[in-house]
């Protein structure tokens, strides 16, 4: 059995391999694992799954490596361009370490060998989702702390008697450190209501 945390997130997941009876198979896997995950997308080749990034980007790819045309590495390398914080999954028949080594460049997060288990699978999606959640802890908790020294520089500004030019200027100067509008925002907000 695998952990839930309902109500947290769902997590999207964009299934690729050529043969539509092993789609069929790890689709069901995938809902027997019990876990927050909603497959966008299922598609047998890789051009169809790009095409399906660029309308809903999925959080984690799940991809075979042997297609026609684009093979699974390739496919991860161009989906890790267009979106670096993707988790991807290999699903391989080639057990070698030069292989192996070979997707760990391309960025891929896990490495199956076919055929995998439910158990295999699982235990693999569940990492991926554990790695997004606290990517996602760490980010916001980067995010907050940058708030704060925003907000504090703004309150120090307002507690400093400066005539209106210098005091423009020095806000523009913190303006400039915030680099993301939305952290100014926050940071104005903060600044409002602690009654500054």
């Amino acid at each position: 059995r695998h952990s839930t945390h309902r109500g947290l997130r769902m997590y999207k997941l964009l299934l690729v391999d050529d043969e539509q009876i092993i789609r069929e198979g790890l689709e069901k896997m995938i809902a027997l694992c019990g876990m927050d995950i909603v497959i966008t997308a299922s598609c047998s080749n890789a051009i169809a799954a790009l095409d399906s990034m660029m309308d809903d980007m999925p959080d984690i790819l799940l991809t075979d490596v042997r297609m026609p045309g684009m093979d699974g590495l390739e496919l991860v390398e161009r989906a890790m361009s267009l979106h670096p914080q993707l988790r991807a999954i290999i699903l391989s028949g080639y057990d070698t370490f030069a292989y192996a080594q070979q997707a760990i460049q391309a960025g891929v997060t896990e490495y199956l060998l076919k055929p995998c288990s439910q158990e295999e699978l699982g235990q693999a999606l569940e990492r991926a989702v554990d790695k997004m959640r606290k990517q996602v802890v760490h980010l916001y908790g980067e995010r907050q702390s940058r708030v704060e020294m925003l907000t504090k520089a703004l309150l120090a500004l307002c507690r400093d008697a400066l005539a209106p030019q210098r005091l423009e200027k020095k806000v523009q100067e913190i303006a400039k450190t915030a680099e993301d509008p939305s952290l100014l925002r926050e940071a104005l907000a903060r600044v409002l209501t602690r009654g500054a």
